[in-house]
């Protein structure tokens, strides 16, 4: 629902050319600067064998939850603000959002950025060379940037592997003695 209602509102204020918008627009830019300068803040306390969920549990930071959600949902407000005047800048901060909601372990808000950046791509795409090569260029980067973190972080590898059968079933079973 989150998904739906910000991109509708991004895409309706989008037409209405209001210049009482840009409150908001600069509303959510500081939220998605604030909340992805917190996550980028908490890498150097992430070494080889720490995880973002293993600090949360040392109280050092937020639920992932928090800090994902409010990227993501700013991220795609302000992506979708941005698409007409600039591509480039839409795409960079879908694809930063989603590297930072990798780095934070939130598989939820990586599918609810991806989500947004598909269906982004799918409403405003032009067919034709350029946006063939800057989409298989940011895909490219985005792949690599993921694929890097994958490698230097093995509990990412771990939390995002969707065969890891063991690992999905005791995070299960812990969310429900939680509940």
């Amino acid at each position: 629902f989150l998904l739906i209602g910000v991109y509708a509102l991004a895409i309706e204020f989008s037409k209405q050319n209001l210049r009482l918008f840009w409150m908001l627009d600069a509303f959510m830019f500081a939220c998605w600067l604030y909340w992805f300068n917190y996550i980028v803040s908490k890498i150097p306390l992430l070494g080889a064998y720490t995880s973002y969920s293993a600090l949360w549990t040392m109280g050092k930071v937020l639920n992932h939850h928090i800090p994902g959600l409010l990227l993501s949902v700013s991220a795609i407000y302000l992506a979708n603000r941005l698409i007409g005047r600039s591509k480039l800048a839409s795409y960079g901060i879908m694809g930063l959002t989603i590297v930072g909601c990798i780095v934070i372990d939130s598989r939820s808000n990586v599918l609810f950025s991806t989500l947004g950046l598909v269906w982004m791509i799918f409403q405003h795409r032009k067919l034709s060379v350029r946006f063939v090569l800057i989409s298989l260029v940011a895909l490219y980067g985005l792949f690599y940037t993921t694929s890097r973190l994958f490698e230097d972080y093995k509990f990412l590898r771990r939390r995002f592997d969707v065969q890891n059968q063991e690992y999905e079933s005791a995070t299960v079973q812990s969310r429900i003695y939680f509940y």
